[in-house]
Parts: C-alpha cells; sequence; structure tokens
C-alpha cells in the first residue's frame, strides 16, 4: 500500500463530509497535548495578533496510562508534565514527559506540528518522537495529520492519520469532542473515540478501539484550570489485550 496515497485519500473524503456541515466558530473546543490525548477539552484563550505566542504547562496523574486503548503504564500510575508551546498560531512544539513511582515507566515523547486553517477544516500535520530512554528498542517516530471542524453547540469533529515507518503500519481515529459550560467556573468535557489500525497491532489490522472520556474543567483563576477525568477503553478487533478503565487529575497553567 503505498502511504501517500492511502493518507490524501482518506484527508480529502473527510475533508469533504466535514465541510457540508454549518460550523459555529468556538474557542471551547480546543484538544490539549494532542499528540498523547492526555488533557480532555479544555476552553483556551483566543490568539490574537497581539500575542504570537501562546504556552500551557501541564502537570498530571492518571491512575493508568492509556494510550490509544493500551496501558502504556504496565499497569502502573503515573506522573506525568507537558509543555505546549505554539508560534505565530501556526507552528506547535510539545513535549511530554511521564514516569511511574517505580522507575519502569519512562517516557520522553517531543512533537513537532504545523497549523493551518482551511476554512471549512483546520488541518495540522507533524512528526511525533516516542523516547523510552530506559528501554532498547522501543523509540520510533510518527507522521500524522489531523483534520478537525467546530460544530455547532459547543461540537468538535476530528480525523487523526498517522503512519508509523518503524512499525510499517497506520493507526488512525476519529473524534468527536463536547464542552458544555455548567457555570462560570465549571465545564463537562466529553470525548468519544474510534480508532482503527493497519499493520500495528498482533490482532491484525481493522477496528482498534472505541474510548469514552469525560473531565470536568474547573477554571480557578484566569490562567489556570484543574480538571478531574476519567475514561474507558473497549479493545476491538485489532488489539488483544484488556478492555481499560482509568482516572486522573490534571492542572493546567495558561501563559
Amino acid at each position: 500500500m503505498n502511504p501517500i496515497k492511502h493518507c490524501t485519500s482518506l484527508a480529502l473524503a473527510t475533508a469533504f463530509a466535514l465541510s457540508l456541515t454549518t460550523t459555529i466558530p468556538s474557542s471551547l473546543t480546543a484538544g490539549t497535548t494532542d499528540a498523547k490525548n492526555v488533557a480532555p477539552v479544555t476552553p483556551e484563550a483566543t490568539f490574537t495578533s497581539e500575542s504570537w505566542w501562546t504556552m500551557k504547562a501541564h502537570l498530571g496523574y492518571e491512575s493508568l496510562h492509556v494510550y490509544r486503548g493500551v496501558d502504556s503504564s504496565g499497569g502502573l500510575p503515573i506522573i506525568w508534565g507537558a509543555l505546549d508551546l505554539t508560534l505565530f498560531d501556526a507552528l506547535n512544539l510539545s513535549l511530554f514527559k511521564g514516569n511511574d513511582f517505580d522507575g519502569d515507566y519512562n517516557e520522553l515523547t517531543p512533537t513537532i506540528s504545523f497549523t493551518h486553517d482551511l476554512g471549512f477544516v483546520s488541518a495540522t500535520a507533524g512528526l511525533i518522537w516516542y523516547t523510552f530512554p530506559d528501554e532498547d528498542g522501543l523509540d520510533s517516530e510518527e507522521y500524522f495529520l489531523k483534520l478537525s471542524r467546530d460544530l455547532p453547540a459547543g461540537f468538535n469533529a476530528s480525523l487523526w492519520l498517522s503512519y508509523n515507518p518503524n512499525a510499517s503500519g497506520w493507526y488512525n481515529e476519529f473524534k468527536v469532542s463536547h464542552l458544555l459550560p455548567l457555570t462560570d467556573r465549571l465545564s463537562l468535557a466529553t470525548s468519544t473515540t474510534l480508532g482503527w489500525s493497519e499493520g500495528q497491532r498482533s490482532g491484525g489490522s481493522g477496528l482498534d478501539n472505541l474510548t469514552f472520556a469525560v473531565g470536568l474543567p474547573i477554571t480557578l483563576t484566569k490562567n489556570l484550570t484543574l480538571t478531574p477525568l476519567g475514561g474507558y477503553a473497549f479493545a476491538l478487533e485489532a488489539l488483544e489485550s484488556d478492555d481499560e478503565a482509568w482516572a486522573g487529575i490534571t492542572l493546567t497553567l495558561q501563559f
């Protein structure tokens, strides 16, 4: 299979489908630390010409680090931190660091990407470097394309397409997220993600995972948000693993 042809066909088909939906732009439907999917939807400030850079710092705890439907921390809780820097509303630089309490899980993952608003969708293309300093042979890179669109009533839909040359396989997912303001300081954030993979899993190719997540972003100050969160991932045909449930809490500081 030609990776370029595969990615282009899926991207064009989804962009066309999303363009049929009437959009209401919303600053409440932006995600954080996209590459690792470790934080739910949270409010963020609107970019203006006077602010050519924005940055977020995250500190979190998870009872289990579930990534794309799979327990990635060996059944152990983790502490993680991340930095997200956006320049000129286009260049995105992220760094994720996760560790368990016993030293068995150690991950350092930087990401670089570029975002461009196409009008009917926002497109982001980039590269993730998965690095595990204490393990040999696990490091890999992943090239990705994300298309997203704000929808009416606080919804956002996105398509993620990624290729890992080390695994010679694809991981793709379609995600619908929603943010419902409950009070001036409290919101309900939910997301549903359906993943499918080709050549990356021991169970073969096909539907990969169905993951539900919920969070309660609490605005502590103008720049500080605390988010209790939880989720459940159903393992589908491509995964030879159990379903996973987890809970956690994230503190986000926006500069």
